[in-house]
């Protein structure tokens, strides 16, 4: 069985981090860490998660319920 492939959206680089580390040592991948809004949608494409951690307060731009609705929209993740 392959491991699950994960994106992190999370704004704050050392809590983005912690997620990363946690989620491979429990195996899987952690194909992504972005931590502005404009760059999601472009990561979402080339990394092709299986799963996106999203952060629903990210600063300026979109927020993670906006952006979970455009990836929705792009594969049912």
């Amino acid at each position: 069985m392959q491991a699950l492939r994960i994106m992190i959206v999370e704004d704050e680089p050392v809590i983005a981090e912690e997620i990363a580390a946690t989620i491979e040592d429990l195996g899987y991948i952690a194909v992504a860490k972005v931590m502005h809004s404009k760059d999601v949608l472009a990561n979402f494409k080339t990394s092709s998660p299986d799963l996106v951690l999203m952060d629903i307060n990210l600063g300026q731009g979109k927020d993670g319920i906006q952006l979970a609705a455009e990836l929705k929209a792009e594969k049912n993740v």
